[in-house]
């Protein structure tokens, strides 16, 4: 039996093969180098964890660029990113509307934005639920939650539930309907971690 052989491969032909099987090989170890990360938890008692931005696409509504802030020492410094003119002519942030309600000895705050800036007449409502957090003594933001269509929504207590319920009170046709609620028996206050010994700041060890 004769081998033939393959006279037509010429060597410039050789060289871009061989070029591209290297750089195929070249290329694994950055693949390899491309994994997924998890944010860092805190744990209940400590101070929160950083979190990384998340890009979500400009058709998804969440949080508006104005919405109060994560913690907040004082429920007035639970405010919006904008500013108007007071009664005395000074400017000042722009105040959610603020429900609070205690329950089984933890205070909680629902910030609601009743579409404070309004989008071309299409409704988009936000309600953020803070819990005072008893160890550092500030309001913290657990949940948020968002709404489109619904011009008012306001928030009221189930105590039998443990749940505070957001409710459309509009001029829709849904007007009086539970939109969703805050489990409250998912929350905590951290009082179980208040200490004799205050805790330490951030440039302490602990």
């Amino acid at each position: 039996m004769k081998t033939i052989r393959n006279t037509n491969s010429s060597p410039a032909l050789r060289a871009v093969i061989l070029a591209f099987a290297l750089s195929a090989v070249c290329a694994l170890p950055l693949i390899a180098q491309v994994v997924t990360t998890a944010p860092p938890l805190s744990r209940e008692g400590e101070a929160p964890a950083s979190t990384a931005k998340t890009n979500v696409p400009s058709g998804l509504r969440t949080d508006p660029l104005y919405a109060p802030p994560q913690v907040a020492e004082k429920d007035e410094d639970i405010h919006f990113g904008l500013m108007t003119t007071n009664r005395q002519g000074r400017l000042d942030y722009l105040q959610p509307a603020k429900r609070r309600f205690r329950y089984r000895g933890s205070d909680y705050l629902v910030a609601i934005d009743n579409n404070v800036i309004g989008d071309g007449g299409e409704a988009y409502t936000h309600a953020w639920l803070y819990t005072y957090n008893k160890a550092f003594k500030q309001w913290r933001c657990f949940q948020a939650t968002h709404f489109r269509r619904f011009s008012v929504i306001d928030a009221e207590l189930d105590v039998k539930k443990g749940q505070i319920l957001i409710k459309c009170i509009g001029n829709e046709s849904g007007k009086g309907t539970v939109l969703t609620m805050f489990n409250l028996e998912a929350t905590s206050d951290d009082a179980a971690y208040v200490r004799s010994t205050p805790f330490p700041h951030k440039n302490e060890s602990r």
